[in-house]
């Protein structure tokens, strides 16, 4: 009579090896889904701001705009810069170009050992300057 031996211990084991990477990879992805959410609504609001200007808005409207379209993120990490900044320097014809420069706080704790923590996102609108 032969005794076999179980294989019990060899799926628990390889689960033990193979978790760390995928719940890596988890991260990854969902780090890398609030950065491109971000982008995006960076990308968003220096589009609504130059759009704003380019209707003849002041650098103040165009600052709360920007701001409002940004929900949950975090202010003081925020720079909105309209140029040209003087109202009075604008022209019909002439461009205006609003960008809005952030940075996103990292909430994985072991991508931030990759990229840096926190991440510089800009995005950068130019508009033509229809009406004052």
């Amino acid at each position: 009579m032969r005794i076999h031996k179980g294989n019990n211990g060899q799926s628990i084991l390889e689960l033990a090896l193979l978790l760390p990477i995928l719940l890596l990879l988890l991260m990854g992805v969902f780090q890398f889904t609030l950065v491109l959410k971000s982008y995006m609504s960076l990308t968003l609001s220096s589009r609504e701001g130059a759009r704003a200007g380019a209707t003849g808005r002041t650098n103040a409207d165009i600052a709360t705009l920007v701001t409002n379209r940004l929900p949950g993120f975090d202010t003081n990490h925020l720079t909105i810069t309209v140029t040209p900044s003087s109202e009075a320097a604008r022209h019909v014809g002439d461009y205006i170009t609003v960008r809005v420069n952030y940075n996103q706080d990292l909430i994985m704790p072991v991508i931030n050992t990759v990229i840096p923590d926190p991440l510089p996102m800009s995005s950068t609108t130019v508009m033509r300057i229809e009406s004052l």
